[in-house]
């Protein structure tokens, strides 16, 4: 009664947007290893060839579900740039599980974002962004040291030669 739902989350931990939500499409009771990375053709393999569902078949409440607690997902691990986040919906009680996090999603999740309204080259422009933002950020960044280095002994007690010198 499972069934996989993925949601790619763009941003850093303070202020990020969730995409359109999909389903791959599985072969069988359950998703493969085979429907997921094995599709397509010898020009068009992976899981951008494998068939998926865009946007999901899910109710708008549903939907709000999934994309709230893929966004809380990436929140709470402090994730910065383009991750994507799968969950598991058991469609007989309607429970979600996450079952994994991707910090750096095959592809970027483009397809996603595009089917969210942004296209490739402004997805790219976003993540070079963020990478600068985040920079920033590290080089404002104060380091202490819990231990004062100058105290610890074992330093130049005057410059070596001057013993004497006037």
């Amino acid at each position: 009664n499972m069934k996989e739902i993925n949601c790619s989350v763009l941003g850093d931990c303070d202020d990020y947007q969730m995409s359109t939500l999909e389903e791959p499409i599985k072969s069988g009771d359950f998703l493969t290893y085979d429907d997921k990375y094995k599709g397509g053709t010898k020009t068009t393999q992976g899981m951008q060839a494998s068939q998926k569902r865009i946007p999901a078949e899910l109710s708008d409440e549903m939907t709000k579900r999934i994309q709230h607690l893929a966004g809380e997902t990436f929140r709470v691990l402090s994730c910065h740039g383009v991750s994507r986040v799968d969950v598991m919906v058991d469609s007989k009680t309607d429970d979600i599980y996450v079952n994994e996090i991707n910090t750096i999603p095959g592809s970027l999740s483009f397809y996603l974002w595009e089917a969210s309204g942004i296209p490739f080259d402004k997805l790219m422009d976003r993540l070079v962004k963020l990478a600068l933002k985040r920079q920033r950020q590290l080089d404002m960044k104060v380091r202490s040291y819990d231990q004062n280095i100058f105290s610890l002994g074992g330093g130049v007690k005057g410059a070596k030669g001057t013993k004497g010198v006037k």
